[in-house]
């Protein structure tokens, strides 16, 4: 954050998009185990800290100010489509090994059997090659209230006018307050 602090906190927001939410090799994670949640406590901080928001701030907020899906639903759809890609694998062996994951006890298993569950997926669908990622983001837009969306949006705007360097309306102190009345109300 130092290196990148004249920087706004949009331009910050894409850049931790791009290089730090790849998760590289996450398909061997346990998505339904509680230590998990401690990564997503970390993205929630980081982002609250990328765009200069209270540490109170409401995390349902967190990804509406960003314009990104919430961690945990990033994971699970790149999940999905690991999977999807993996059990329609043209090689035997590795569609073998995919098919043989989900039908068996394993880490593969249990993920896969937690994320229908979440998003009301049967697991017979996954052998049938259906596209999840659509289903996937149509659960989450309906969880989101509107309400949470507009102060997204409004909150996303404030933190552009007061990282400006432009002259503005509004003092870069009363813009910061108005941000946290906002995220903490």
């Amino acid at each position: 954050m130092g290196d990148f602090s004249e920087v706004s906190s949009f331009v910050n927001s894409r850049l931790f998009q791009q290089y730090c939410t790849s998760f590289f090799g996450f398909q061997n994670c346990a998505l339904y185990d509680k230590n998990i949640d401690k990564l997503y406590t970390a993205w929630r901080k980081a982002v609250r800290r990328l765009w200069k928001l209270p540490y109170r701030a409401h995390s349902n907020l967190l990804p509406h100010v960003s314009q990104m899906l919430p961690l945990d639903v990033i994971l699970e759809k790149r999940y999905m489509n690991f999977m999807s890609t993996g059990m329609n694998h043209s090689n035997g062996i590795v569609n073998f090994i995919f098919n043989y994951g989900v039908r068996h006890i394993s880490r593969i298993d249990q993920n896969v059997r937690y994320i229908c569950k979440k998003y009301d997926i049967k697991v017979s669908d996954l052998f049938s090659g259906k596209l999840f990622n659509t289903h996937i983001i149509g659960k989450y837009n309906e969880s989101v209230s509107e309400e949470d969306k507009r102060v997204g949006a409004q909150v996303r705007e404030l933190a552009m006018e007061r990282d400006s360097f432009d002259k503005t309306v509004l003092s870069k102190q009363e813009v910061c307050d108005i941000i946290e009345f906002l995220v903490t109300s």
